[in-house]
């Protein structure tokens, strides 16, 4: 095909181009070609693209394959030109009279600056603004604000909220000026050019058309942030000046709002020197009280910035802690001398001093309200019955009032880049009666306010169903004002529900529509869940301890190789499947401690390898509650899939944090004569708890003995009663119980009552830094401040050793009496032959591990890094390269705060040969009895397993960024008696040394640590405690 005529190509190569793209900083070299493209596939075809090769502030200059990539692209197209030197210099060889300054992660849109250059020519404005849009999540375009050509920016506020230089296009000459005053430097810096350039500018076009997507980038570190900020407040004096009062206020808003109140809630683990620097930030950037940039932050936010930049550094703790353990909710009253008519009754405000009244004054942004449909369903063609709920958080029901309904029209079609208005009520006919609705504390989670009075039946009668599909707006009252906001559709809605020419459904917004049928997306309604051909839930139920599904199986019923799947962060587990007549029918135990509680997506796995969402079928419920003994489940709808939850057997009450308050609050009566033991927070029924549990029980203790757990799978130990943590035997134990025994904290609002006496057993001997020893940022700030608090309140602290009590003081800033002696969860451990020698047949019998195989117990600490997601032991140790290199069985028993993946990335599900995961198994010292050799790191286990007389092995690969990060104690693992290795190499030579002499199969235990222990240190310390227990009950069992 011959190329261009010879004029066109001259135009192309000498005029003026009406766009230059300057790409200040490229990246790599797929970023940078990427960015590049989408700059030359525009319907703009007069446009250059001028790479600046010295990065965007002449730093990190264009090498290597990134610029060979880049070059390319210039020698085949000479649109593209490339610049030594920075964003000034690209900038300065621009030919065009406009410029758009993007970046690598940028991808421009085909017709987005078409759009701008276009309406900058009608307009003859200083420049244009599109919408931009991150590619993660659903790709949604950020609000915009109105559109129009020729606004002054008081009239355009909603383009302040995200400057940025890739939807902007302006003059070539403005841009020039900021890059000679070293303004386009990183990211955060173009952006505050982009500012300048906004409020320099004289007239703006706010186009609605897309015109930049970015790629997801990786969070920037606090350092950078605290720089870029510190940047920021250097210039925001000279931009802001002589600024408009109401782009001043969204200008400052913005920054209070967006950069420094998320460094703010990681203040925490700042460190000292981290929080000095931020608050003297804060010094800088919080204006006066009664400033009206406080508009766009929330009450409690506003305090924890004012605290931040004014207050004393206990009380910003103060204001930070309350946030995880009083809820962000913020209660509010009736007060008619405010003038909102409402004023803020959140307790933290009691907790702190000197809060200007200004500040607390209830806002606009403080009001809102949520609202959401639950049910819906047609009485006729024209008359739809919708149930739902609907509240102005914080507020008691009693004074919101009755919610006004109401049909409306808008002045914008959804999907926009700009948010639609409230258009003219459409012909309809509302009424609205009050209806209990428990479901929305369960949504709210407030745990000051109960929403269940918020609940109403509204009959939507249609005059004629609106063409294009119509909101409903829901009223109620707040104080002196009346708020409103968009009804959303129910959690549960997909399609369309409809009846003849009328519909409802889910707008692209979350918002419920009615309207004529033909406008609802498809173009008509569907029956809930009925996808031809596919296998459906269509109801569910509990018998004995197994929850049922069951449904009708489409085109599926004869595949009998079609497996239900229940996946989640947590895992994944298999249902087991059957048939009954046309229908499927599959089962899940609830009492399998293996299946993890939480919410699980369920998933059909095809005989293809195909995966799909298993769909509801026609009249399944949109929230089914199932109570088994040991569990409770929950089937919901959700879009049109269909989730599993399973839940701790609590009340619907008890799972609100309403519901909790309640408990907290309400009359435990007088002391009990009882024991209650907890261990891990429920998760588990071992530990020293759990063996002080079964020696009173043996023993016989004459007073009750309460354990708690998480829910049914977790087995308490025998001759005690178990109470399920979170429910209202729980509360009242807890509130009553004479005697508490744990290894670990209780919850932060408890208090102990007068009378009341608490064993901290602790759960082992530190090595890692723990609590107030940590490094700076190691621990969080609620877990510091419920040790501080709860420490006083114990009456005594079980330690292993002389070293592991100096460390638990110290840690824990305990000055109370311990007892030194061995925990009585290791009894096994120190138990004669024979019985040490059962164990260890019995459970390798568990398991499936033949008596004369080697074994290695892999038990490797928490690590911060890896509390997300599931993590691969490679990142520790290569499991399977040990069981290859070895021949022993590699037992992996992951910390219950990480969850690590067995499988080699990429390679096949599940365990390799010769490795087990022991995670769940419910006791260690099993185990260790088990295991010819121990391979661990940080963890107290490796002192319970000196016990054994086996060896054990220190593993460290991450030495240095752990001690660095977390802290460890004395010179670990060079004051250690066992051998160190680094890499994996290092420990399978280690483990072959080993295991080439294993021990006798009942092991020998190791000499008692605790001089004048005794030949049985646990029996010691049981009797020790049985007399304490005894003593602390009043008389002798």
């Amino acid at each position: 095909m011959p190329g261009p005529r010879l004029p066109q190509r001259l135009r192309r190569r000498w005029g003026r181009p009406a766009l230059s793209f300057v790409l200040a900083s490229p990246g790599g070299p797929e970023a940078a070609q990427a960015a590049i493209r989408s700059c030359l596939n525009q319907s703009l075809r007069q446009v250059e693209v001028i790479v600046a090769a010295g990065g965007a502030a002449g730093g990190h200059a264009l090498s290597g394959p990134a610029r060979e990539a880049v070059e390319a692209l210039a020698t085949r197209d000479s649109r593209v030109r490339v610049i030594d030197g920075g964003a000034g210099a690209a900038l300065g060889a621009a030919r065009s009279r406009w410029a758009l300054l993007m970046r690598g992660e940028d991808r421009i849109e085909h017709d987005g600056p078409a759009a701008l250059i276009d309406s900058l020519k009608r307009s003859g404005s200083d420049l244009a603004v599109g919408a931009s849009r991150v590619l993660d999540g659903d790709w949604r375009a950020e609000p915009l604000g109105p559109a129009g050509r020729g606004l002054r920016l008081d009239e355009a506020l909603g383009v302040l909220e995200a400057p940025a230089p890739g939807r902007l296009v302006a003059r070539t000459s403005a841009w020039c000026r900021l890059a000679a005053g070293g303004a386009l430097g990183d990211s955060q810096d173009s952006a505050d050019a982009v500012l300048g350039l906004l409020l320099a500018a004289r007239r703006i076009d706010v186009v609605n058309a897309l015109v930049r997507s970015r790629t997801a980038m990786g969070p920037l570190s606090r350092e950078r942030r605290l720089e870029q900020l510190a940047r920021t407040a250097d210039h925001l004096p000279a931009l802001l000046s002589g600024a408009a009062g109401p782009v001043r206020e969204r200008v400052l808003g913005s920054v209070l709002r967006d950069r420094l109140l998320p460094l703010a809630l990681l203040a925490a683990t700042a460190g000292d020197e981290g929080t000095r620097r931020l608050r003297a930030l804060a010094v800088r950037l919080v204006p006066s009280a009664a400033d009206p940039a406080w508009a766009t932050l929330p009450l409690l936010d506003r305090v924890l910035l004012w605290v931040l930049a004014h207050g004393p550094l206990d009380e910003f703790w103060e204001a930070l802690a309350s946030r995880a353990e009083d809820t962000t909710s913020l209660p509010l009253v009736r007060d008619a001398c405010a003038q909102a008519g409402l004023a803020a009754a959140a307790p933290v405000l009691g907790r702190l001093t000197a809060l200007p009244a200004e500040l607390l004054a209830v806002r606009p942004i403080d009001l809102r309200v949520e609202a959401r449909a639950t049910t819906l369903a047609w009485r006729d063609a024209s008359t739809l019955v919708i149930e739902g709920w609907a509240r102005v958080p914080g507020l008691d029901p009693a004074l919101a009032g009755r919610p006004r309904i109401a049909l409306v029209g808008e002045s914008a079609s959804e999907g926009g880049a700009t948010p639609a208005k409230h258009g003219p009520p459409a012909p309809s006919a509302v009424e609205v009666e009050p209806r209990s609705a428990p479901e929305a504390d369960e949504a709210a989670q407030d745990p000051w306010r109960g929403y269940g009075a918020a609940g109403f039946r509204a009959t939507v009668t249609l005059g004629a169903p609106p063409g294009t599909g119509a909101p409903l707006r829901v009223a109620l009252s707040a104080g002196a004002q009346e708020l409103s906001d968009h009804l959303a559709a129910p959690i549960w809605m997909s399609g369309a529900v409809g009846s003849g020419l009328s519909a409802a459904w889910r707008g692209e917004d979350g918002r419920l529509r009615v309207g004529a049928a033909l406008a609802a997306p498809g173009g008509g309604p569907s029956a809930l869940g009925e996808a031809p051909g596919a296998a459906r839930i269509g109801r569910a139920w509990a018998e004995g301890e197994r929850l049922w599904l069951e449904g009708p199986g489409g085109d599926w019923v004869e595949e009998s190789s079609a497996r239900l799947i229940l996946t989640s962060s947590q895992g994944a587990a298999e249902a087991a499947m059957g048939t009954s007549g046309p229908l499927w029918r599959a089962s899940i135990p609830l009492n399998d401690p293996g299946i993890a509680r939480g919410a699980y997506r369920l998933r059909w796995a095809l005989p293809s390898g195909a995966f799909t969402d298993c769909a509801p079928a026609a009249g399944l419920a949109p929230v089914v509650d199932v109570a088994g003994r040991s569990r409770g489940a929950r089937l919901a709808i959700e879009t049109g899939r269909v989730s599993l939850s399973l839940l701790a057997p609590l009340a619907p009450g008890e799972r609100t944090r309403r519901g909790r308050r309640l408990l907290i609050e309400e009359d435990a009566g007088p002391l009990v004569d009882g024991v209650l033991l907890e261990s891990f927070q429920g998760r588990s029924g071992e530990d020293s708890p759990g063996a002080i549990a079964a020696d009173l029980a043996r023993r016989g203790l004459g007073a009750p003995l309460w354990f708690s757990v998480v829910d049914g799978t977790v087995p308490a130990p025998p001759g005690t009663i178990p109470v399920v943590r979170g429910g209202q035997e729980w509360f009242r134990a807890l509130r009553a119980a004479r005697v508490i025994i744990t290894n670990d904290c209780l919850p932060i609002w408890w208090v102990k009552r007068p009378g009341q006496r608490v064993l901290q057993t602790w759960h082992g001997t530190p090595i890692k830094r723990l609590g107030h020893d940590a490094a700076p940022g190691a621990t969080s700030l609620t877990y510091l401040r419920m040790i501080a608090s709860q420490a006083p309140q114990w009456d005594l602290l079980l330690a292993q050793t002389p070293a592991a009590e100096e460390r638990l003081r110290s840690a824990l800033g305990f000055a109370g009496p311990t007892w030194v002696g061995e925990y009585p969860r290791n009894a096994p451990l120190t138990a004669g032959e024979r019985p040490r020698a059962e164990i260890r047949r019995r459970t390798r019998a568990e398991l499936g591990i033949a008596d004369d195989a080697p074994v290695v117990l892999l038990a490797p600490t928490w690590r911060e890094g890896l509390r997300e997601g599931e993590a691969p032991i490679t990142r520790i140790a290569d499991a399977a390269s040990i069981a290859g290199e070895t021949g022993a069985v590699v037992l992996v028993r992951g910390h219950h705060m990480n969850r690590l993946a067995l499988a080699a990335p990429g390679g096949r599900p599940g365990a390799p040969a010769g490795v087990i995961d022991v995670s769940g198994h419910p006791r260690a010292e099993a185990l260790m009895l088990a295991a010819d050799v121990l391979v661990t790191d940080y963890s107290s286990i490796i002192m319970d397993f000196a016990l054994t007389g086996r060896p054990a092995i220190v593993h460290v690969p991450d030495l240095e960024d752990y001690r660095r990060r977390q802290g460890l104690y004395g010179r670990w693992p060079d004051d250690a008696p066992w051998p160190v290795t680094h890499d994996d190499a290092e420990l399978i030579a280690e483990l072959c040394r080993a295991l080439a002499a294993p021990p006798s199969p009942g092991g020998s235990p190791a000499a008692v640590a605790v001089e004048g222990s005794g030949p049985d240190p646990v029996e010691r310390t049981l009797a020790h405690l049985r007399a304490w227990v005894a003593q602390s009950l009043g008389h002798l069992p």
